[in-house]
């Protein structure tokens, strides 16, 4: 798998769920949430108290879905500096470790561009109120948001889009020079 359709396949399947949960668009599986969590959820990100509310993890379900494409990614190195590791076990402890690392420098990726650069968005979306103010606040998290914290990369080079995706390939890249593995 190529790294950059890992990050994209993410980046498609976190907002599909998202955009089902905010009412928006519907996804099998996934069910709209009822608007006074969605608006909990707002709030907690807006005054900065948590990234979650109840089962909604924004911030913990980007991280999954990265994590998880880029994983099967990183289990098909090009090659390895240094020489081979001697046998299967040794190889898969590389790759734990090599996962371990870019999961947790994801996380901090994923809690910067959703929660704490965005965090304006969250309190307009939170300070919403009255009628209508459901569908704004859902399109305020899915396109003021979502959209420009995770971008979905495609043919068309854009700032935004190619910020995030850059960002991750990086993130990747040094983390496997660390475990001299070449990835491509």
């Amino acid at each position: 798998m190529n790294l950059v359709l890992a990050v994209k396949q993410a980046a498609d399947d976190f907002h599909r769920a998202w955009r089902a949960r905010l009412g928006i668009k519907v996804k099998t599986g996934v069910f709209k949430e009822h608007w006074a969590r969605v608006k909990a959820l707002s709030r907690r990100l807006a005054e900065g108290w948590d990234d979650e509310y109840l089962h909604l993890k924004p911030v913990a379900d980007l991280h999954k879905e990265l994590r998880e494409r880029i994983y099967v990614f990183i289990q098909n190195p090009i090659a390895w500096k240094g020489g081979t590791p001697a046998d299967d076990d040794a190889k898969q402890q590389v790759f734990d470790d090599l996962a371990e690392r870019v999961s947790a420098k994801i996380l901090d990726v994923v809690a910067r561009r959703l929660r704490v650069e965005r965090i304006q968005e969250w309190q307009r979306a939170y300070s919403l109120a009255g009628r209508g103010s459901t569908f704004v606040r859902a399109t305020v998290i899915a396109d003021d948001i979502y959209e420009k914290a995770a971008p979905i990369p495609d043919v068309a080079p854009s700032l935004d889009k190619n910020k995030f995706l850059h960002e991750v390939l990086e993130l990747v890249r040094q983390t496997a020079d660390e475990c001299n593995i070449a990835l491509r």
